[in-house]
């Protein structure tokens, strides 16, 4: 290699940090206004809470007060959490679903 290798690596490296920083120095256009949000009292957990549809809320609060009642009985804290978690988690369908499997029906008198 030549001497001179090593000062034109190290003279391009400085040019093109010059060039960064006034291509920095460049305004960026203004951003377009965000759309206004509807503000619940609790958030954006709120405005995910209103976005449920009316049985899944039902089934969360039902689910809440249940786990809050395990809780408040056996002194298990995460009941508030699991209880209405596996409430919500259940498919509807679970038991006609091991009706089906199984052959006998709920329907027939």
């Amino acid at each position: 290699m030549s001497t001179a290798f090593l000062p034109a690596v190290f003279g391009a490296l400085i040019v093109s940090g010059l060039i960064g920083m006034v291509y920095a120095m460049i305004p960026a256009p203004p951003k377009p206004p965000k759309p206004a949000r509807t503000t619940t009292p609790f958030g954006r957990l709120g405005s995910w809470f209103v976005r449920l549809d009316r049985r899944t809320r039902m089934l969360m609060i039902g689910g809440a007060v249940a786990g809050l009642l395990v809780a408040l009985v056996t002194g298990w804290v995460i009941a508030i959490v699991l209880v209405p978690a596996a409430i919500v988690g259940i498919p509807p369908s679970a038991p006609r679903a091991h009706a089906a499997r199984s052959g006998t029906s709920r329907d027939v008198p």
